[in-house]
């Protein structure tokens, strides 16, 4: 009887280890018509992508502090808090996209001898 609720119980907390954390959506780094874009447009969208970088840093850091928290809090009070931690890193693979089409962009500005 035992053995059986262990396995029952390491059977949902792996199932729901496997919810932790939203799902990541980076932007393309290419995107159709971007070699069509004037310099005023690639500016446009560097500067966008410069607000949403600035954006995400801030909730970057919320979150590493909630996670912080969470896990501290499941270690001394509540274990079952550790399953609400952030493990997927959306955050960094979101950024990490936003920094390749940065340069993408970036190298098109400087193909078109935009000033």
């Amino acid at each position: 009887m035992k053995d059986r609720i262990c396995i029952i119980l390491i059977g949902a907390m792996l199932f729901a280890q496997g919810c932790g954390g939203r799902t990541a959506y980076p932007v393309q780094v290419a995107q159709p018509g971007d070699y069509d874009l004037e310099c005023n447009q690639l500016e446009s969208e560097m500067n966008r992508i410069r607000h949403e970088v600035q954006a995400k840093t801030g909730q970057k850091t919320t979150g590493d502090l909630t996670d912080t928290a969470l896990f501290a809090a499941g270690l001394v009070i509540f274990w079952p808090a550790l399953f609400f931690i952030d493990l997927k890193n959306a955050d960094k693979v979101e950024l990490d996209a936003f920094q390749s089409r940065y340069a993408h962009l970036v190298n098109i500005y400087v193909d078109k001898n935009c000033k």
